[in-house]
């Protein structure tokens, strides 16, 4: 069963485009998701995937509902840990995998970790940094982004789009602190508090 709301984002949103099964699914809609699940829209897989050879593997996870697990993380990639609420995923990832490596390379103690160690290319990383979404620095505003500098470079990115240039707007206008570059509702925050 879907409930799909939409169909933008802010005040472009809030409106119920679709609900009801997913065998059910109509193809004139405004809704994105829907376009993505009755295949009108398709993001393409790409024809080649960056290969991996090194790698952290975690032995022997047993926290929580773990089940004394073996994974191997890849470096160099993207890597995406999923599953159902209560799967283990936070389990695995924060307790274990990111409490051994801060062991490893600092010298930290084991607080929350069941398993058996950590093998594979450990020499290849010096360091461990943990970002969970929570605001990175003193602003509520901050993120992953923000935090490594990169933004500038994404709003160059973004400025250099025919539709942007077109329209006239210049890198400062995708910006979180700007008035038509961010989301008028929540203010750039993301969220909206209501006290």
């Amino acid at each position: 069963y879907i409930i799909d709301i939409g169909p933008k984002a802010g005040r472009l949103g809030g409106e119920v485009l679709y609900q009801g099964e997913v065998a059910h699914l109509m193809t004139n809609t405004d809704s994105y998701t829907v376009k993505y699940l009755t295949g009108e829209e398709r993001i393409e897989v790409p024809a080649v995937r960056r290969k991996w050879n090194n790698y952290i593997e975690v032995k022997g996870a047993r926290q929580n509902n773990l089940k004394n697990i073996n994974v191997k993380f890849p470096l160099n990639v993207m890597t995406v840990v999923t599953g159902v609420s209560g799967s283990g995923k936070s389990s695995l990832v924060n307790d274990v995998f990111y409490n051994g490596l801060l062991h490893h390379y600092q010298g930290s103690s084991l607080q929350q970790a069941e398993f058996n160690g950590l093998a594979g290319d450990l020499k290849l990383v010096k360091n461990v940094e943990y970002v969970d979404q929570n605001p990175i620095g003193k602003s509520s505003r901050s993120n992953p982004v923000t935090y490594l500098k990169v933004y500038d470079e994404i709003r160059k990115l973004y400025a250099a789009q025919p539709l942007a240039k077109q329209m006239g707007f210049k890198p400062a206008y995708f910006s979180f602190n700007v008035e038509g570059g961010r989301c008028e509702e929540c203010k750039g925050e993301g969220t909206i508090t209501v006290e």
